[in-house]
């Protein structure tokens, strides 16, 4: 009983020390806020949407891998898109429901911006 104790015991200081390592100190977070105006990067439309949105960038790098993540209300993920060019139409599907979802472009690892989408 003592040995099953002390293993789980050094089980949990070892993710304890694992998490606090010094890779926590390479995450930066996201440049834009929930508050901040995003919509001279991203351009949606039509919005409120049914079936289709068309996503338009302001910024466009050749060279650069650009994801659109769509998140439900609460800020859960619910599907990443690779964006192949600089305006593209991304499909809606009928399962995510009325309501409103939040549109995300990355690129590479920073965040260009984020929109608010209302489906109907």
């Amino acid at each position: 009983m003592k040995k099953i104790i002390l293993t789980i015991f050094s089980f949990i200081v070892c993710v304890i020390a694992f998490a606090q390592s010094d890779s926590s100190r390479d995450f930066n977070w996201p440049k834009l806020g929930f508050g901040e105006d995003t919509s001279t990067m991203i351009k949606l439309y039509p919005n409120p949407a049914r079936d289709n949105v068309f996503v338009s960038l302001r910024e466009w790098d050749i060279n650069a891998r650009y994801t659109l993540m769509l998140k439900d209300n609460k800020g859960r993920p619910v599907k990443n898109i690779v964006l192949l060019q600089r305006q593209q139409l991304i499909p809606i599907k009928a399962s995510y429901g009325k309501g409103m979802l939040w549109i995300e472009v990355w690129k590479e690892k920073e965040l260009l911006g984020r929109e608010r989408l209302v489906l109907r």
